[in-house]
């Protein structure tokens, strides 16, 4: 047995031990302890777990040590043990960032900088009204934006901008916002509550917040009920945003859910560009893409079918089960 390894059994049984451990229980200097524990590392007499943390192998220990005593001494004031870390309903991503793995603190790192917008949430749209970027109050600012809603909207002619005093810890600052009008008849411009615009127009203005740094940055941007409120050629005007090279040169994605049915075209979207979802009698979901899916006799999708009328006859699944509505009144028998 090593000399080591004997000092550190009359000093305690521990099974792992820091180098401060070390120095109580072998005399000497610290170049002796040093070439000691090198020997012991060589010899196998002894585990390095990380620097200052050793471990006997497995043929000296009188006790076994637990993985959250490792897990505790490894990582400072931590009191996750692995065997919960890696318990079956923990991501591995997850985990491996905790554990500062590069590579998939890379992947955590994309996940986190991807942008998300409730597109049908009228309390977040109320909100953008109002907590908008600090730069809207510049003209430069209010004039990009005003060009990206004359693309839609050609009423709106300006804005007057005015902050909300008060205290905002951990905020943007918060602004009233006017939409400006052309009277009629009129060279006036007549100001009107940004909030009091119409429900497109607000979704609008309230999107062009997340746009800007997903095009300028080549961010995924995730955009929920994305045909809420909006015109079916406005929402076709913002997908081909994102396929044109020279508007998007970053490369930026847009990953939206909608239950329009236009959208399920070959000319607009790759089979791998369509998912469904489809739920089941328990509730739960199961998420497809049209790539993926195989009629009766196994043969793929062809990429000249016509995906929306394919889709309305239930041939790719994801149909609700839905039954005439016959009355919503309760003693109302129909007749």
């Amino acid at each position: 047995m090593n000399r080591l390894v004997a000092a550190l059994f009359d000093y305690a049984s521990l099974g792992v031990y820091t180098t401060g451990d070390i120095v109580h229980a072998v005399a000497g200097s610290d170049a002796a302890r040093y070439s000691l524990v090198k020997r012991a590392l060589a010899d196998g007499d002894l585990i390095r777990i990380k620097r200052g943390l050793y471990m006997l192998p497995h043929r000296y220990r009188t006790v076994e040590v637990s993985a959250h005593t490792i897990s505790s001494m490894i990582v400072a004031q931590s009191y996750m043990s692995l065997e919960s870390a890696l318990d079956s309903k923990v991501l591995i991503v997850s985990l491996a960032n905790k554990l500062q793995i590069p590579k998939c603190s890379n992947v955590v790192g994309w996940f986190a900088r991807c942008l998300t917008v409730d597109y049908g949430g009228p309390t977040e749209n109320l909100e953008r009204c109002t907590s908008v970027s600090s730069q809207f109050v510049t003209v430069e600012t209010q004039n990009h934006v005003l060009r990206f809603l004359s693309i839609f909207d050609k009423s709106i002619k300006g804005f007057n901008v005015e902050e909300i005093p008060g205290e905002r810890e951990g905020k943007r600052k918060a602004f009233h916002i006017d939409a400006l009008h052309q009277g009629l008849e009129s060279d006036d411009l007549i100001p009107i509550p940004l909030q009091e615009e119409s429900a497109g127009t607000i979704k609008l203005f309230s999107l062009y917040w997340s746009l800007l740094p997903a095009l300028k940055n080549g961010t995924p941007l995730f955009i929920d009920k994305m045909n809420a409120r909006l015109h079916p050629l406005l929402v076709r005007n913002l997908v081909l945003l994102f396929t044109d090279q020279t508007l998007n040169p970053h490369h930026a994605q847009l990953i939206f859910t909608s239950h329009d049915t236009w959208h399920l075209s070959n000319k607009s979207f790759k089979r791998d560009e369509i998912w469904f979802t489809a739920k089941s009698d328990s509730g739960a979901s199961v998420l497809y893409s049209l790539a993926d899916f195989k009629d009766e006799e196994g043969n793929k999708i062809r990429k000249d079918e016509d995906y929306e009328k394919n889709y309305l006859l239930g041939k790719y699944g994801a149909i609700p089960s839905i039954e005439q509505i016959k009355t919503i009144l309760p003693d109302y028998q129909g007749g």
